[in-house]
């Protein structure tokens, strides 16, 4: 199994508050490791490749 993570890039190129939160809970946990790829989402790209992902 591959498990990928989209994290969400809002308007102003931050990364979104949630994202970081969770970003955060995985490397506190040592989860970080199960994940294989992150991608991202971004508001001002709807052909990014997290955009394609959710659809």
């Amino acid at each position: 199994m591959r498990i990928v993570m989209v994290k969400k890039i809002m308007a102003d190129g931050q990364e979104c508050k949630k994202c970081r939160e969770v970003a955060q809970r995985l490397k506190e946990n040592d989860e970080m490791r199960y994940i294989d790829e992150v991608i991202w989402a971004d508001v001002n790209d709807s052909e990014s490749a997290g955009y394609k992902v959710a659809k």
